[in-house]
């Protein structure tokens, strides 16, 4: 049975017939078959140059072999392909996974696991685009088993964008479209991994320093004495003195030795320590320190309860600031023969007024207490500071106690030292001299830059003349003289920390930080792009495998395969002419013709 041929379409059997013919197809029980009229000239296929367009040529089915291979090579090939690619998915998400959080080291090192990861993705890509490319050119088979297409619609890189391919070849311009999609994984994936900065923390015990005041047998490191015991004090010792003169001056804690040499640790501390706390004095307090003004100033005139007094117009004076320590009963500005202590008393005027006799003055009790500390000590590279103090007054300090007769001598001492910095006067008398009388500590020390006392000072200078229309410092803080002194006595005993010899070594845990160039992954990110592109691929596999079914042979673009589907004078020539030079491409005409398959038992 023969047909005609359409000059633009070209009907093979490649499956199906026996035999093959180059200008009529012959359906196996076909009478034409056996009759000795007709001519058989099979087509030379190890040598297609023999083959003439004039003469009848033959394939025989051993020709379009239908072995193991030739129908299942490709399918495997796809299968393969998809799973090591999955595989090798898998294995840069695993590789990424166990770099997570790890230190970035050196320059070579994060180039090698960069280039690792690198290398995961390339050929993760390569595998999925190789089992996609081979998916898309099943695809075409496929449908040129139902259908026709050009030529150029299968030998085109460029195919995707003909509107030929996506009008007949739906599917297949699906499958080339992820084709050329895929080799952006090995793009995106890598990306994935960054780094990032990360402290990392871990605790071990050290022995640090902690203050050991309330320790008897350290007693007399904190006193100086002239008799054998320690019933007298004449003031605190050298040491004890020269750390509590560098906060005065400095308005800073003494830096102390760190358990451990890390750059960054921190730890919590706790003691027990003398501080001093202020309120505001009773009136038999204040009355004492009036009493204790006068006499120490001689001033005419006491009936008043203020710190100006006058008596005639040619004698006044004033005084802007006193402080004194109790000895027993009376007050005093001098450690001799101080057998203990646990109070001064200070008054300091806040305003100056125009009375001769009135003044607005300020009373400030200040008593020594026994209190509980607990504090932060952390260092950033090296320097340490403190914070999160926390206080809990425990009792005042009583030296009279027989329970804290151990504490007698050392607290005595912590708080001579304080009113080393703190006792004296500002004060001023205008008679035939006019002078102005600063006989305090304080005036000298960082504690004078707190803003009342600062005041206080000005007031004192522009009202006896000296400095009409004084200005305060730049650097004067917003304190009043409650809170430098009580700040002032907080900073004495941590810097105690400062001399091993006040303290005891005390076993705590020390947490160091340390600050590392660490990996970062981004997890969701890769499994989401291998995600998207797995499940194209699966879907391209699974039409491959599809159309590697219908065609019942494992279809390449092999010239046999082409050869077998073409019935076409046209491109049999042109078929002639590329097996005449191997090099020589296929010419435009060739292009424009069309390629379609059929099954030869439909023709019969």
């Amino acid at each position: 049975m023969s047909f005609t041929a359409d000059p633009q379409h070209i009907q093979v059997s490649p499956v199906d017939s026996e035999y093959i013919f180059d200008h009529e197809i012959i359906c196996p029980d076909h009478h034409d078959l056996d009759t000795p009229s007709t001519t058989h000239n099979f087509i030379d296929y190890e040598n297609p140059r023999n083959h003439r367009k004039s003469d009848y040529g033959l394939l025989g089915r051993e020709q379009l072999s239908r072995g193991f291979w030739d129908r299942w090579l490709s399918p495997l090939l796809m299968i393969i392909s998809l799973l090591l690619g999955v595989a090798l998915s898998v294995g840069h998400h695993r590789y990424y996974e166990r770099m997570d959080g790890r230190e970035v080291g050196t320059i070579e090192r994060q180039q090698w696991v960069l280039q690792t990861g690198a290398a995961f993705a390339i050929s993760a890509s390569a595998f999925l685009k190789t089992a996609v490319g081979i998916a898309c050119t099943q695809s075409i088979w496929g449908k040129m088993r139902t259908g026709f297409v050009s030529l150029k619609t299968t030998d085109n890189i460029l195919a995707i964008f003909n509107y030929e391919h996506f009008k007949r070849l739906f599917i297949g311009a699906l499958v080339a479209t992820m084709l050329w999609c895929l080799p952006l994984s090995s793009l995106f994936a890598p990306a994935t991994l960054s780094v990032r900065r990360l402290t990392i923390h871990s605790t071990s015990e050290h022995n640090a320093l902690n203050v050991d005041i309330s320790n008897s047998s350290k007693a007399e490191l904190f006193a100086y004495k002239n008799a054998v015991d320690l019933e007298f004090i004449n003031g605190p010792s050298p040491s004890l003195a020269r750390i509590a003169g560098g906060v005065a001056f400095t308005g800073e804690r003494f830096p102390f030795t760190l358990p451990s040499t890390q750059p960054n640790i921190s730890y919590r501390l706790g003691t027990t320590a003398p501080l001093v706390r202020c309120e505001a004095s009773n009136a038999q307090e204040k009355q004492d320190l009036l009493d204790f003004a006068y006499e120490l100033l001689q001033a005419p005139n006491r009936t008043r309860d203020s710190l100006k007094w006058a008596s005639t117009p040619d004698l006044y004076g004033e005084i802007g600031f006193i402080g004194a320590i109790r000895n027993g009963r009376a007050l005093s500005q001098s450690f001799s023969d101080l057998v203990f202590s646990n109070q001064m008393i200070f008054a300091i005027q806040n305003n100056p007024t125009d009375s001769d006799f009135d003044s607005e003055t300020e009373f400030i009790t200040c008593e020594l207490w026994n209190t509980s500390l607990a504090f932060d000590v952390s260092t950033i590279d090296g320097v340490a500071r403190i914070g999160s103090i926390e206080k809990t007054w425990l009792r005042r300090f009583n030296p009279r106690n027989a329970d804290e007769a151990a504490e007698f001598a050392s607290y005595t001492a912590y708080f001579l030292s304080l009113g080393t910095h703190l006792l004296g006067y500002v004060a001023w008398t205008l008679d035939e001299h006019q002078r102005l009388w600063s006989e305090a500590g304080i005036t000298n020390t960082k504690l004078a830059l707190g803003s009342q006392f600062s005041n206080m000072m000005s007031d004192m200078a522009i009202s006896v003349g000296r400095y009409e229309g004084m200005q305060a410092p730049a650097n004067v803080r917003n304190a009043t003289l409650r809170e430098d002194i009580e700040e002032f006595s907080l900073n004495v005993s941590l810097s105690l920390l400062s001399d091993p010899s006040f303290c005891k070594y005390e076993l705590v845990n020390v947490t160091s930080s340390t600050d590392q160039t660490v990996y970062s992954y981004n997890k969701g990110k890769l499994l989401r792009t291998y995600g998207i592109f797995i499940l194209f691929s699966i879907f391209c596999v699974c039409m491959g495998l599809k159309s590697s079914r219908q065609c019942e042979l494992s279809r390449d673009t092999r010239f046999l395969n082409i050869e077998a589907a073409m019935y076409n004078d046209e491109v049999q020539q042109t078929l002639e002419e590329i097996y005449s030079d191997k090099t020589q491409r296929w010419n435009r005409r060739t292009g424009d013709e069309k390629l379609s398959s059929i099954q030869t038992k439909d023709l019969c």
